[in-house]
C-alpha cells in the first residue's frame, strides 16, 4: 500500500493545469482497488439474502446495497472510477472477478432469469451514478423520477 500511496502523490504532483488557459495535464483517474471492498460487498449480500430467495431476496439486497452506500458516500466513487480505469489490466481483473462473482451470487440467491438479473443491476448502476453525483436525497423534479425508478425516492 505504501508504493501506492507514493506512486499516487508523485502523480498529483506532475499536474501542469491551467485553468485559465485550459492547457496542461491532469490526473484524470486515481483509484485504489481494494478487494476486501468487493468481498464486503459480497458479504453483505450473503447476509441480506439468507434464508429468502426470489423477489425477496433481490429486495433485501438491494436495501443492503442501499444502506452500504449511504453510509459511505465516498465507496461508490471510489467503485465507479475502478471501472472507468479497467484500461488497466491489473484493474480489470479485480473489477471483472469482483462484479462476475456479485452477479453469480444474485442469480443463486434469487433464482432470478436473466431479464430479472439484468434489471436489478441496471437499477444497481443506476443507483450508483445518481449516488455519485449526491443526488439520493435530491428534490428535483427530474431527480425525484430517476430515484422512484432506483425505488430510492417518490414519483
Amino acid at each position: 500500500m505504501m508504493f501506492a500511496d507514493a506512486r499516487i502523490e508523485s502523480i498529483m504532483y506532475q499536474v501542469t493545469f491551467n485553468p485559465k488557459t485550459r492547457e496542461g495535464d491532469v490526473v484524470v483517474n486515481v483509484s485504489l482497488v481494494d478487494r476486501k471492498d468487493l468481498d464486503e460487498t459480497l458479504e453483505i449480500f450473503r447476509q441480506a439474502a439468507e434464508g429468502k430467495s426470489g423477489e425477496e431476496a433481490l429486495q433485501a439486497m438491494g436495501q443492503a446495497y442501499g444502506d452500504l452506500i449511504r453510509s459511505n458516500p465516498n465507496r461508490i466513487r471510489v467503485q465507479m472510477q475502478t471501472y472507468a480505469a479497467c484500461d488497466d489490466s491489473d484493474v480489470c481483473e479485480v473489477a471483472r472477478k469482483g462484479f462476475g462473482s456479485l452477479v453469480e451470487f444474485v442469480e443463486r440467491a434469487s433464482g432470478g432469469d436473466t431479464e430479472t438479473l439484468a434489471c436489478f443491476f441496471a437499477r444497481g448502476m443506476l443507483i450508483n451514478v445518481v449516488a455519485s453525483m449526491g443526488l439520493l436525497d435530491a428534490q428535483e423534479p427530474w431527480a425525484q423520477k430517476v430515484l422512484a425508478f432506483c425505488g430510492e425516492g417518490e414519483a
